[in-house]
C-alpha cells in the first residue's frame, strides 16, 4: 500500500508543469485599466421619429461615407414635431442622471485609493510581522472589490454621458428639421469604416435623436487607459505600452501613447490617457470597441535579469522540484513575468502550484 501510494504521489507530481529559471529580458512598467474604441467611433442617430422600414446592413459589415444603411417610414409632420419636442424634454432630465453617475464614480475612486493606501499599508506591516495574514487578505480583497467597482463605475458614467451629449445635440435640431425633405429619413453613415452594432430592428418605432447604430473605423482602433495620481510623473508621450484583452487570453498587444490628460483630478486622483494600436495586429482577430484590458506602458527595461512567472508565485512563494519553498526577493515586475533578485539562481527548477 505505502509503494502505491508513493507512485501515486509520484505520478500525480510528474503532470506537475515546470519551469527552469532563467535570464531574459524583462521590462518595468505602470499598470491601468483599459477600455478598446474604434478611431473615430459615433453614436448614428435619426433627425426624425417613425417605424424602421429597412436595415441594408448587417453588424460587421463595412460601409462607405453617404451610404445608406436604413429606411425610416415617415410620420406626419405635426407628428415628427411632437416626438422632437419630447426628445428634447427628455434631454434636459438626463443630465441629473449623469451628474449622479460621475458622483457614484468619483466615490467610487475615493474608495479604491482609500483601499489601495490601506493594502499598501497593510502589506508593509505583514512583511515586518506586524498583523495577520487574515488582515492582509482581507485588506487586499477589499482592495481589488473597490479597483473592480471604480472600473464598474467609470463605464457606467461613459455610457451615460455619451446618451447625454447625442440628446443634447440632436434634440434641439430634430424639432427644426420635422418638416424637412423625404432625405431626413434616409440613414446614411458619416464616414469610411464598419457598423459594429445596430441598436433597433426592422418594424421598430423609433424617437429623433435615438442612437440606431454604432460605427467606426474598420482597421484602426485606440484605448482610453486610467493611472492613478502617483504614476503620472513616469509616463510620456511615445511610450510602449502592452494590452491583454480578456477576449484573447495571453495575445499581448502592442501600442503608443499618444494623448495623456494635463491634469489631475483633486479629488480622484487620477489621470486619463490614449493609447494608439498597430491596426496589423488585429488584422486576423474580430475586435470590436468596448473590449476591456490590462495595459503596462513600459518604463524601463532590462535585456539580461533573472526572471519567473508570476504564476509560480504563491503567497510570496514558489516551489522547487525537490518540494521546498522559498520566498524570493524581487525586482521589477512585467505584465506576466518578475524579476529575481535574490533566493534564486539561474536554472532552478521550480513546480507551478495548485
Amino acid at each position: 500500500m505505502v509503494l502505491l501510494s508513493l507512485l501515486a504521489l509520484a505520478s500525480c507530481q510528474s503532470k506537475q508543469e515546470t519551469y527552469t529559471v532563467e535570464s531574459k529580458p524583462i521590462v518595468e512598467s505602470v499598470y491601468a485599466s483599459a477600455r478598446l474604441r474604434a478611431e473615430g467611433q459615433y453614436e448614428l442617430s435619426s433627425a426624425v421619429g417613425g417605424r424602421i422600414l429597412q436595415l441594408f446592413k448587417r453588424e460587421g459589415e463595412s460601409v462607405q461615407a453617404g451610404e445608406l444603411i436604413a429606411l425610416i417610414e415617415a410620420d406626419k409632420a405635426q407628428a415628427q414635431l411632437q416626438g422632437a419636442e419630447a426628445a428634447l424634454r427628455a434631454a434636459s432630465g438626463y443630465q441629473t442622471q449623469v451628474q449622479s453617475l460621475w458622483n457614484s464614480y468619483q466615490q467610487s475612486l475615493l474608495n479604491r485609493r482609500d483601499d489601495s493606501l490601506q493594502y499598501a499599508r497593510q502589506s508593509r506591516l505583514f512583511e515586518q510581522g506586524i498583523g495577520t495574514r487574515l488582515q492582509w487578505e482581507k485588506a487586499e480583497s477589499k482592495f481589488a472589490s473597490s479597483r473592480s467597482q471604480s472600473e464598474s463605475a467609470w463605464n457606467a458614467y461613459w455610457d451615460g454621458k455619451r446618451r447625454l451629449a447625442a440628446a443634447r445635440d440632436q434634440a434641439q435640431s430634430a424639432a427644426n428639421l420635422a418638416r424637412s425633405a423625404r432625405g431626413d429619413y434616409e440613414v446614411r453613415a458619416l464616414e469610411d469604416g464598419k457598423l459594429y452594432a445596430w441598436s433597433v430592428r426592422v418594424g421598430e418605432s423609433i424617437v429623433p435623436q435615438r442612437p440606431l447604430a454604432t460605427l467606426g473605423s474598420a482597421e484602426r482602433f485606440y484605448a482610453e487607459l486610467q493611472i492613478d495620481e502617483v504614476d503620472a510623473a513616469r509616463v510620456r508621450l511615445g511610450q510602449t505600452v502592452a494590452l491583454r484583452f480578456d477576449a484573447f487570453g495571453d495575445r499581448v498587444f502592442s501600442g503608443r501613447l499618444r494623448q495623456i490628460d494635463q491634469h489631475v483630478d483633486s479629488k480622484s486622483g487620477t489621470v486619463f490617457l490614449e493609447c494608439s494600436l498597430d491596426s496589423a495586429q488585429g488584422s486576423s482577430l474580430s475586435l470590436f470597441p468596448g473590449l476591456s484590458a490590462e495595459a503596462s506602458i513600459v518604463i524601463q527595461e532590462k535585456p539580461a535579469a533573472v526572471v519567473l512567472p508570476l504564476v509560480y508565485l504563491k503567497n510570496g512563494k514558489v516551489t522547487l522540484a525537490s518540494g521546498e519553498q522559498v520566498a524570493p526577493k524581487l525586482g521589477i515586475q512585467s505584465i506576466n513575468m518578475v524579476e529575481v533578485i535574490g533566493g534564486l539562481k539561474a536554472g532552478d527548477q521550480l513546480v507551478k502550484p495548485q
